[in-house]
């Protein structure tokens, strides 16, 4: 292989759609070169020698290193690569960092760096290294501008105390192979999303079942045994941002380590605040970043004759949970101790964590309005309630009032006995005597809601996304614009008439008007373009419209409206289960083998599942050419209309190069897009 071969095998390996809207590691070591190598029978001998030649437009310039490194970034975008030229350098630096598999030591960095160049492995910075700072600017600008994040984000963080050797050492806080196993882990510690432990909570559990996951050089880091703070903290967000994209189930190929392969959920304790009649209402509901089963779930409680029932709500939540009685929670009911129940049928565990202190904050950030939702840990700003054990309420009282800009105690109806609520609003620091109510370290600001075209930070203009502030006091902008707040949700929302097609910045800026955090995304047209417009407009009626300018689906009576007869037969042999739609907004079936066919109209696309929790979307019309199959009228069935169109939303997350490799494919799916949005 020659240098370019090599830097784009390096640049495919970390950035690629499987690590759409995560961050990156360019966790590079000895094996990692042999492997990417084998293919072509070359080693990491073969790797440095194209090292030293680098790309065709630098091989015959002398210079150091460092300045080749410079020369293969210079006006990279307008050559017209893929990936970024410069990979392969940053390879090479992060490969001296790696060589050490025993501790995290800045010290001896340019010693191994020098040896890897065939050099004497003298001490002292290489020649030009602090000018690599450029090419590390340039990655991020690549991943989150350029690429919005749909390939991946790198994260230009300087950690440590060598501002230059800071950043490679950063991309070795966790091997590829370690964040592979991470579900295990997950899945021993009963650990679901969202991510909301304190730092020490987060590190206790990692340490503990982290033996057969973690190499020994991430265990001393885990453990304090580094006093690289800043690298510690950089592993423990990178492993919550993990388990927040985490959807509770084991990727194939790995065994869980009990040998029980289950979906693991969470039960929530939630609270509803009766202000007129002073009142707290308190329900159970199961979080989870998998799909709740369409037929609901039916948990038996284990070692107990108790079982519960729920269904799926809104994304992420179930409904609240029930027995035969009714609501499953009384005033009684036990929060001290761990509740575990399952749906066999399902391969469904959820659990409930039992605490003498329990966090809530408001739902709307996470999808529950009017509702308080129980956190694992407190964040530097917003609004809180505290649900705490007798025993603690001495020790509580004294923090809030010291600690909080606001503290008082809830004297409502409905609180369990032994028990006493408390409502609180930006705590200032943590306490002390108790590990739960320790202040998170790192916050962070997130794009959420809108409708996003795959996993990257591409919207459609017609539905932006809001912003959310975790753990992040300040004023959110855009375009030296404050944004409007909703106090409901808790989110930041935009103005109407934003720019398509260009990059959008937001930007979060602290009281000493310091940008302290951002988040970029784009905007891309929602209307789709029509290459004969006469043949859509005959098949929308348009033509019947007074206005020569009226796009769109004109609306007509079923009588008046001939269906065509369609061959009942469809792809029964894709799939055992598959969502299947028609052209017409409101022809949608979820067909399962034991469904009896019992539709007359056929099917174009369908989302097939595959494995275990695999799925794909695929343009399944049998005899039927692609030209016959673009949108038509809805039909006359509004909830069918509403659920055709969420699944279209849905199905678009599966779509890939594959999906489109026929070229009118992708027309055809952007036609059933615009349908989605109501821009024709």
């Amino acid at each position: 292989m020659n240098y370019l071969e090599w830097n784009d095998k390096i640049a495919q390996y970390f950035f690629n759609e499987s690590m759409a809207g995560r961050e990156v590691l360019l966790y590079i070591d000895r094996q990692l070169i042999e492997e990417l190598g084998q293919e072509s029978n070359e080693n990491l001998d073969d790797f440095l020698k194209c090292i030293f030649t680098g790309p065709w437009w630098t091989e015959y310039k002398r210079s150091t290193i460092c300045q080749k490194a410079l020369l293969t970034m210079h006006n990279w975008r307008k050559r017209g690569y893929m990936y970024p030229p410069y990979m392969g350098y940053l390879a090479l630096f992060v490969l001296a960092a790696s060589m050490d598999n025993e501790m995290f030591s800045e010290i001896a960095y340019y010693p191994k760096l020098r040896s890897l160049l065939g050099e004497a492995p003298t001490s002292g910075q290489v020649r030009h290294f602090d000018q690599m700072f450029e090419l590390w600017a340039d990655l991020e600008i690549w991943s989150r501008d350029d690429k919005l994040e749909e390939l991946g984000r790198f994260n230009l963080t300087i950690r440590g105390n060598n501002r230059h050797v800071g950043i490679p050492f950063s991309q070795t806080i966790l091997s590829d192979k370690e964040r592979k196993k991470l579900p295990l882990l997950f899945n021993k510690a009963h650990m679901v999303a969202p991510a909301t432990q304190n730092d020490n909570i987060l590190r206790s559990i990692l340490t503990t079942n982290g033996e057969d996951v973690f190499s020994q050089k991430t265990l001393r880091l885990l453990r304090g045994q580094e006093s690289n703070s800043s690298l510690l903290l950089a592993l423990l967000n990178l492993i919550r941002e993990e388990l927040d994209a985490w959807d509770g189930t084991l990727p194939d190929g790995i065994a869980p380590l009990n040998g029980e392969r289950y979906l693991n959920s969470s039960i929530k304790l939630c609270i509803d605040l009766d202000k007129v009649n002073k009142r707290a209402k308190f329900t159970f509901r199961i979080q989870s970043n998998n799909e709740f089963p369409e037929e609901g779930l039916t948990l038996k409680r284990k070692g107990f004759n108790q079982i519960v029932f729920c269904k799926g709500s809104i994304i992420n939540w179930s409904t609240e949970l029930r027995n035969q009685q009714g609501l499953y929670f009384d005033p009684s009911s036990d929060l001290l101790h761990d509740l575990h129940f399952e749906d066999d049928s399902a391969n469904w565990r959820a659990r409930f964590k039992g605490n003498s202190l329990r966090i809530f904050v408001r739902g709307g950030k996470l999808g529950l309005q009017n509702h308080y939702v129980e956190v694992e840990g407190l964040d530097k700003s917003g609004q809180f309630v505290i649900l705490a054990h007798s025993e603690l309420t001495g020790i509580i009282h004294t923090w809030g009032q010291n600690e909080c800009e606001r503290f008082e105690k809830v004297n409502y109806e409905g609180i369990p006995s032994d028990w006493v609520l408390y409502a609180g609003m930006n705590a200032r620091n943590s306490c002390p005597q108790i590990e739960a109510l320790a202040i998170r370290s790192e916050g962070r600001v997130r794009l959420v809601g809108g409708m996003r075209i795959g996993k990257g930070n591409v919207f459609y203009h017609s539905s932006p996304p809001k912003v959310i502030l975790e753990n992040i006091r300040g004023s959110v902008r855009w375009n030296d614009q404050q944004l409007t707040y909703n106090s409901e949700t808790e989110q930041w929302e935009f103005p109407n008439l934003l720019p398509v097609e260009e990059l959008i910045t937001v930007k979060v800026y602290n009281e000493e008007e310091q940008n302290i955090a951002k988040a970029t995304f784009q905007l891309i047209p929602s209307k789709i373009l029509l290459r004969d417009i006469n043949l859509y407009l005959h098949r929308t009626r348009s033509f019947e419209r007074d206005s020569s300018n009226f796009i769109g689906v004109y609306p007509i009576p079923e009588k008046d409206f001939m269906i065509k007869s369609y061959d009942p037969s469809f792809p029964r042999f894709l799939s055992f289960e598959m969502i299947l739609i028609g052209k017409r907004p409101g022809q949608i079936i979820h067909w399962t083998k034991h469904s009896v066919f019992n539709w007359n109209w056929h099917p174009v696309w369908a989302l097939i599942k595959h494995g275990r929790n695999h799925w794909g979307l695929i343009f399944c019309s049998l005899g039927t050419g692609v030209d016959e199959c673009f949108v038509e009228e809805p039909t006359e069935e509004e909830l069918g209309v509403v659920q055709w169109k969420e699944a279209v939303i849905y199905m678009n997350n599966f779509a890939t190069s594959d999906t489109f490799s026929f070229p009118l494919l992708k027309d055809l799916w952007q036609s059933y897009l615009g349908a989605a949005t109501n821009e024709y």
